[in-house]
C-alpha cells in the first residue's frame, strides 16, 4: 500500500514540497484536492494521525484572510 500525498497541483508550495521530497506518483498515491475532494472518511483519518484537525490546516491560507 503506498503513502497518501494530498495536494493542490496550483499551490507553489505544495510544488516545491513535492520537489524538495522528491515524491512521485511511483512512491506516493497523489491526490489533488481540487480535483478529487477530499473525503469525510479520509479527513476523520487525518485527524487521527494528526491529532487535531486544526493541526491538518494553515491559518496562513488565503482561505482564511
Amino acid at each position: 500500500m503506498k503513502n497518501k500525498f494530498y495536494h493542490l497541483a496550483t499551490c507553489s508550495t505544495c510544488k516545491r514540497i513535492i520537489k524538495e521530497l522528491g515524491i512521485s506518483a511511483e512512491n506516493f498515491e497523489m491526490q489533488d484536492i481540487k480535483t478529487e475532494k477530499i473525503t469525510t472518511i479520509q479527513l476523520d483519518e487525518m485527524k487521527t494521525l494528526a491529532g487535531s484537525y486544526e493541526a491538518l490546516f494553515s491559518r496562513r491560507s488565503q482561505q482564511y484572510a
